[in-house]
C-alpha cells in the first residue's frame, strides 16, 4: 500500500483578530496556507452595507455563505 503524505492543517479560532482590515471590512483566516493548510482557505468576513472587495482571484475553490444581508458578484 503507498504511504500517505504527512498533512499538515491548522484552524483559529473564530473570535481571532482579524487577518485582514480595509475599509468597511474584517476578515478572520481561519485556515490558509500561511497557516500551513494546502488547496483550501476558509475564514469569516463582516462587510459593512456598501463595503466590498476589489476584483481579485485565488488559485483555489472560494465557497461564499451569506448569513445574513445579501451580496453581488
Amino acid at each position: 500500500m503507498p504511504s500517505q503524505p504527512d498533512l499538515h492543517e491548522a484552524v483559529t479560532r473564530a473570535n481571532c483578530e482579524p487577518t485582514v482590515k480595509l475599509p468597511g471590512v474584517e476578515l478572520r483566516k481561519l485556515a490558509s496556507g500561511r497557516r500551513g493548510d494546502a488547496g483550501f482557505s476558509t475564514g469569516i468576513a463582516h462587510f459593512a452595507p456598501g463595503a466590498g472587495l476589489p476584483c481579485h482571484t485565488h488559485t483555489f475553490s472560494e465557497i461564499i455563505t451569506v448569513l445574513s444581508g445579501e451580496c453581488r458578484f
